[in-house]
């Protein structure tokens, strides 16, 4: 990893200097450089000083993607600051609780973002909270206020740069909470550029790469892997704040994006636009990064022949690794890589292992676990927690069941919360989920665990498509043993799923027809 710099922002004044007409952000026709990006965020970091935000203080970022979004983060980072990224889903109660949990001082938002007023609905909500920042409009404090109230060659700046090392804070990324409340992982500013370093050979983007990003950047995949991977790799960015497939597939067709990652629904409504070939032109596009779902092989087979994408890959990491582990690799076949999440990334250690922290033997269930310099320095404010989740020798304990080969490959089972146990049987939701996604008028499916009075627990599931309620059923019968069989199969229209496409199971398991 030599060579890479200590953070974004070093990266960003490399590239500004040496690369100064290469473009860092485009919005349509628009397009910002490498030396506009740098002043800008510089900019906006000098005028958050001059307001009073100190080193170490934490700062929401409750925004859709957008270019005041990346510039805060910038700005916020060249203050010696945190960025504690919030969902743009989440309630006001939500919202609070991550505000009060990780101590932040301001918070910079919108007015206007899918129906809400987030900026008044925080302002109700925590009326102690210091800095209110508006992204746009009238307000008293805003982004382009920052910008124009700072000076973006303030010697100071750069004696702040000078002091930010690879092991400071750089981010409070709080876990969706699918359990519990929210926890939030303290990832450093060298975990990030580690993680570009130690997937690029494996994603192979450069920085003549456009990437197109509608991956939320409060989440770890559109952050770290969507514009701070471009701005580590010298390449440019274009975002969207919400899937518009006629919109992405037009943006990808006119400006010619080579990298466009997402979970499988966004692949297969590219596959299903109308008139498709004859409308839009994707061949463009070199690499895709899928997965945080079940894939199907027939899915791979389509982007690979149908859209035309080169390289495709899937991989394995949390919030707490920096979304960093292993993936597949750019020679596997289509196989392996619908099935499996690839192998351990250069300076990261995977290992499945038992309750113990023994390594099983290849081909046996276990924890996945992580070691390495992608791991968060721990749970803001909770050692307890951190003290549960990782290991006195500096193991990731995951929650996630799965297997290695004896290639290396992981295949993921489930979780370990999310284990059905059928009369002392164990039944991981993984297995009946990809027997079921296998049926040919079924595109999802999501297993729970239903209390049953003789069993304990009997395995229930929830898909999306045309198939029969006991075809399927029967279907999984002839492929599985009895104890994992779905006693019941529900039909429904959409599955809850989260920003990133992963299904919400407490939601299932909260609802009527559960």
């Amino acid at each position: 990893m030599s060579g890479w710099g200590g953070s974004v922002l070093h990266r960003l004044e490399h590239f500004a200097a040496s690369t100064p007409n290469a473009p860092a952000y485009r919005i349509d026709d628009e397009v910002l450089d490498y030396p506009e990006l740098r002043r800008r965020a510089r900019a906006a970091a000098s005028g958050l000083r001059s307001i009073g935000l100190r080193p170490g203080d934490r700062v929401v970022i409750w925004l859709p993607n957008s270019l005041e979004w990346v510039i805060m983060g910038l700005a916020i980072h060249y203050a010696e600051a945190i960025v504690v990224p919030l969902n743009t889903r989440y309630t006001a109660d939500e919202m609070t609780y991550i505000v009060q949990r990780s101590g932040a001082r301001a918070m910079v938002s919108t007015d206007s973002f899918l129906g809400r007023d987030y900026l008044s609905e925080a302002r109700a909500a925590l009326p102690g909270l210091e800095f209110f920042i508006a992204a746009s409009g009238g307000s008293e404090l805003t982004v382009a206020g920052l910008e124009a109230a700072g000076d973006p060659e303030n010697p100071a700046i750069d004696e702040w740069l000078e002091r930010i090392s690879p092991d400071d804070l750089s981010d409070i990324m709080f876990t969706s909470g699918t359990t519990g409340y929210p926890k939030g992982a303290m990832i450093t500013h060298g975990a990030t550029v580690g993680v570009v370093a130690s997937a690029t050979p494996r994603l192979r983007i450069v920085q003549s790469d456009t990437q197109l990003v509608v991956a939320p950047f409060f989440h770890m995949f559109g952050y770290k892997y969507g514009w701070s991977y471009m701005i580590v790799v010298g390449g440019c960015t274009m975002a969207e704040p919400v899937f518009e497939v006629e919109r992405v597939a037009t943006l990808i067709d006119r400006y010619r994006v080579e990298v466009f990652s997402g979970p499988p629904p966004l692949f297969y409504s590219l596959l299903a636009l109308p008139d498709r070939e004859a409308r839009f032109d994707l061949s463009c596009i070199r690499f895709s990064l899928t997965g945080a779902t079940i894939v199907q092989p027939s899915l791979i087979k389509d982007m690979q022949e149908v859209l035309g994408i080169d390289h495709i890959a899937q991989g394995f990491g949390l919030t707490e690794t920096t979304a960093c582990g292993t993936f597949t690799n750019p020679d596997d076949d289509i196989e392996t890589i619908a099935t499996t999440l690839g192998t351990a990334v250069d300076d990261v250690e995977v290992r499945v292992a038992d309750e113990h922290g023994n390594e099983v033997p290849r081909g046996e269930t276990g924890e996945f676990q992580v070691r390495g310099f992608c791991v968060m320095a721990g749970y803001y404010g909770d050692p307890d927690a951190t003290a549960e989740a990782i290991t006195p020798d500096g193991w990731l304990r995951s929650g996630d069941l799965g297997t290695m080969d004896d290639r290396g490959y992981l295949r993921i089972i489930g979780r370990q919360k999310e284990v059905v146990i059928v009369g002392g049987f164990n039944v991981y939701p993984a297995e009946v989920e990809r027997v079921l996604c296998e049926h040919p008028a079924i595109s999802a499916a999501a297993v729970i665990g239903e209390a049953d009075p003789r069993m304990g627990e009997v395995p229930v599931a929830y898909v999306e498509g045309t198939a029969d309620p006991q075809e399927a059923i029967a279907w999984c019968a002839a492929r599985l043993a009895k104890f994992k069989v779905p006693r019941r199969v529900v039909v429904v229209d959409e599955l809850p799923r989260n920003a990133m496409g992963k299904v919400r199971k407490v939601d299932l398991a909260a609802s009527p027809l559960s």
